[in-house]
């Protein structure tokens, strides 16, 4: 499902496999593996750097492919957000889960 997503991105970018290499130095062999589901979890950081070349936030993606669940307690609209107000808004969440721990 994840590799699927990120290939339906590429394509609807109109980037190449090798595109996406160079701009995120993973591999053209591992990036082909991702999206053909070889590789079915690819690491955090793999789907974060594709996802930064087609400017998709990761919150936005994840909930897209079925990780986050759909209740009231998931932040709605979060891919209207940019990647630093997403920084900003979870450095807030971050900040006060420390007071509450302490």
């Amino acid at each position: 499902m994840v590799g699927q997503k990120l290939k339906a991105l590429r394509i609807s970018k109109k980037l190449s496999q090798d595109d996406v290499s160079k701009a995120t130095g993973i591999t053209d062999s591992r990036l082909s593996k991702i999206e053909r589901g070889v590789i079915a979890h690819p690491s955090l950081d793999d789907i974060n750097a594709i996802l930064k070349v087609y400017q998709i936030p990761l919150i936005a993606f994840l909930c897209d492919v079925g990780y986050c669940k759909s209740n009231a307690n998931v932040f709605r609209n979060v891919e209207k957000l940019t990647e630093f107000e997403i920084k900003h808004v979870q450095a807030e969440i971050d900040f006060i889960i420390k007071e509450k721990e302490m």
